[in-house]
């Protein structure tokens, strides 16, 4: 565990007793004592020692002091990278959201396409897939010390992606064929302030929805001759991103 990601409902205690599933986390799974100390931080992004002062069979409680250091880059000159997954099958969404958050996005948001398969009674257990999903997140931050914990939107239809009036936001989608000659190094020879790409389904997007989103200013990225699957390509446009951005 590189930092742990404190609660929401945290302002600022300096004493603080966990939740039975931080509890577990931290003294179950992590196998965690008294006396044991670790860095924290809280969704601000402001930095904490967190030192166990007490563990029991079923609560922890805690001494949280709060460092004078900053996240390591200003959130107002950060480039919001946003991931639009169209739905996999099966669970590669749970490793969907983990690669991503590991990577750095700053948010997800699913999509319903035309070839998306999805198992209809998870779409209606929704809200118990979103805590899953979360929580995986959560952890996924808290192993790999990104900054936040991006935000998790509730599926949309990819019809409903409508062109919004966006200033200084990059809008793209990745695909398997090449349909413009604007490499991606030519569409970031300039900062902006959010980059939102798509990645389609197993079956990739249909010819309607290319053209659906071309007219809604998406620009059509070729990813190259090899075909990923969707699980590998969100996370090859995660990396490709942000490091072509400079994390800047």
């Amino acid at each position: 565990m590189k930092q742990f990601l404190l609660p929401d409902d945290y302002k600022g205690e300096e004493n603080w007793t966990f939740s039975e599933k931080d509890f577990h986390y931290l003294c179950r799974v992590r196998r965690l004592k008294a006396g044991a100390c670790f860095p924290g931080r809280d969704r601000a992004g402001d930095f904490y020692t967190i030192t166990l002062t007490e563990v029991t069979g079923s609560s922890a409680h805690a001494e949280i002091k709060r460092e004078e250091k900053t996240g390591l880059r200003p959130a107002e000159n950060l480039t919001k990278i946003i991931l639009y997954q169209c739905f996999p099958k099966g669970k590669k969404m749970d490793l969907i959201v983990r690669q991503a958050v590991e990577a750095g996005i700053d948010g997800i948001v699913p999509v319903l396409s035309e070839r998306t398969v999805v198992n209809i009674k998870e779409l209606k257990d929704w809200k118990n897939k979103k805590e899953r999903l979360l929580k995986i997140m959560k952890e996924a931050a808290q192993q790999s010390g990104a900054e936040a914990v991006p935000f998790l939107k509730d599926p949309v239809k990819l019809t409903e992606i409508t062109k919004e009036s966006d200033s200084n936001c990059l809008k793209i989608f990745f695909h398997e064929v090449l349909l413009s000659d604007r490499s991606l190094f030519d569409l970031l020879n300039k900062s902006y302030k959010e980059i939102r790409y798509f990645i389609g389904p197993e079956g990739g997007f249909s010819p309607r929805e290319t053209v659906y989103l071309r007219e809604n200013g998406y620009y059509p990225v070729f990813l190259g001759k090899n075909v990923l699957r969707t699980e590998t390509a969100a996370l090859y446009g995660a990396a490709v991103l942000i490091t072509l951005t400079g994390g800047e």
